[in-house]
């Protein structure tokens, strides 16, 4: 055997720490940026803040005393403008409450001034305060009995037996209360099953006419076929076609619930799952077109520290610092390194933004969706000489204002199916009458097109653009 040794070159790829950490930094929004900007605050004591004047009604940083996001003005001296100050003084609130009204929420909550702060309100007592005003004083206890016994799904977990047994009362007494609560906000809760649950909610639409005519007989009779998707025996049961009986499925599963409870939310939950959005670009009209702006910052703006920067110049004469100064040179070195992800997020999310606004002009002219053109990140990648990656993180998670006042993601510009929306809107306005298309219709048309929709996504389409399925609109 004979044994040699060789040298070979190879290029190995190797992720760069710095290259890793901007795009960490480009694809944070303004709320995990602030995030992270506290976060290297914390730990390297070269960065400080610089607050600037923000907005009393929203929060937002203040530019000439001017607010960008929501228009409000102030005076040299940080007062509310006359305008604002008459807005008020006629009861309106346009804004959301700002951060610092926020903090002093909090602080009047804990020193006891809670007089305006309304606590959340169960699923019983959103069910009592309903049943007490829609029963008679006498029958009160019953509701109570037997909202105490609908479980967190919305299910009556007692028998109706036992129940009059327990208050010693007549079964139709009974009943009847218990009727009137399963009309109540959630509809079909305290139903005994998830297919009478489904029942209480078809019979309660169809007295407003947005019901499927089948669905009815399908949760009545094809119970397990439609838990088992077997739309033949379905179709077969109701004389109708495949098709047909798919769709009436479809509309069971998107508009019911055999759970009723299941998505309850009481009002100040929802008010205090909302979360408060600030827009990352801000999109001007000008007489000439558009103009975008970028926003540094929420609340403050990052610097080098004065005393970090003095001693940089010290130390620019001195051939061997202390291991101290060392330290503190290496802070200032992750600090100017920082500033400068900072300042490539910026200027990555200018071109980007620029490059969108001017591709879908005609959406901001507007504000309608059907007005955008099909476009995708590698596509603008490409535009820009950029990794579609790159695009990628400069749109997660970020919220433009449009001109018109409103704060959409910057997602939104990014619309694949624009196109098909505006088809089926035209093949729906064209359609004979009392001869609808289908969904399924819909998708082959637009697959001869050059259009591969699947028909679940057509009746999401559908759904976006307002338009009810084909048997309601063939019953109109």
């Amino acid at each position: 055997m004979r044994q040699d040794q060789s040298l070979r070159q190879t290029v190995k790829q190797k992720a760069d720490f710095r290259l890793i950490a901007a795009n960490q930094v480009l694809q944070k929004g303004t709320q995990g940026l602030r995030q992270v900007i506290q976060a290297e605050l914390s730990t390297n004591p070269a960065l400080e803040l610089a607050t600037d004047l923000l907005c009393p009604s929203c929060g937002f940083p203040l530019r000439e005393g001017e607010c960008r996001f929501c228009g409000g003005l102030l005076d040299t001296s940080g007062r509310e403008s006359d305008s604002s100050a008459a807005a008020a003084a006629d009861g309106i609130d346009p804004f959301p409450a700002s951060p610092r009204e926020g903090r002093k929420s909090k602080e009047q909550a804990e020193s006891g001034e809670v007089g305006d702060m309304e606590a959340p309100i169960s699923l019983t007592d959103h069910l009592q305060q309903q049943a007490h005003a829609h029963l008679p004083a006498k029958d009160h206890f019953i509701a109570d009995y037997l909202i105490a016994n609908i479980s967190e799904k919305g299910l009556l977990e007692c028998d109706l037996e036992e129940v009059c047994e327990q208050l010693r009362l007549p079964a139709e007494r009974v009943k009847q209360v218990l009727s009137v609560l399963q009309t109540l906000d959630p509809v079909g809760v305290g139903a005994s099953t998830p297919q009478e649950a489904l029942l209480i909610q078809i019979r309660h639409l169809a007295k407003e006419g947005e019901v499927d005519p089948r669905a009815e007989e399908i949760v009545r009779s094809c119970w397990e076929d439609l838990a088992y998707h077997r739309y033949q025996k379905i179709a077969s049961h109701l004389g109708c076609s495949l098709e047909e009986a798919k769709e009436s499925a479809d509309y069971i599963r998107e508009n019911l619930n055999p759970y009723p409870a299941s998505g309850f939310v009481s009002r100040t939950q929802a008010a205090e799952q909302q979360i408060i959005r600030w827009p990352d670009i801000i999109i001007h009209r000008e007489k000439d077109g558009y103009r975008v702006e970028v926003v540094e910052s929420c609340e403050s703006e990052l610097r080098i520290s004065d005393s970090f920067l003095r001693l940089r110049r010290a130390l620019s004469t001195r051939s061997n610092p202390s291991s101290q100064n060392a330290v503190a040179m290496e802070a200032l070195r992750r600090a100017c390194f920082f500033l400068a992800c900072l300042r490539m997020r910026k200027r990555t999310l200018q071109e980007v933004a620029e490059c969108v606004v001017r591709l879908q002009s005609g959406y901001l002219d507007t504000s309608m969706e059907e007005h955008l053109r099909p476009l995708t990140r590698a596509k603008v990648a490409a535009l820009l000489s950029k990794h579609e990656s790159t695009i990628s993180r400069a749109v997660a998670d970020k919220f433009v204002l449009l001109p018109s006042r409103r704060l959409v993601p910057f997602e939104r510009f990014f619309a694949p199916g624009a196109a098909p929306k505006s088809i089926i809107l035209e093949l729906i306005n064209r359609e004979g009458q009392g001869r609808p298309l289908t969904d399924r219709q819909i998708s082959r048309i637009l697959e001869s097109r050059g259009y591969r929709v699947a028909r679940r996504t057509v009746a999401k389409y559908r759904q976006a653009l307002r338009i009810p399925p084909s048997t309601q609109r063939r019953a109109g």
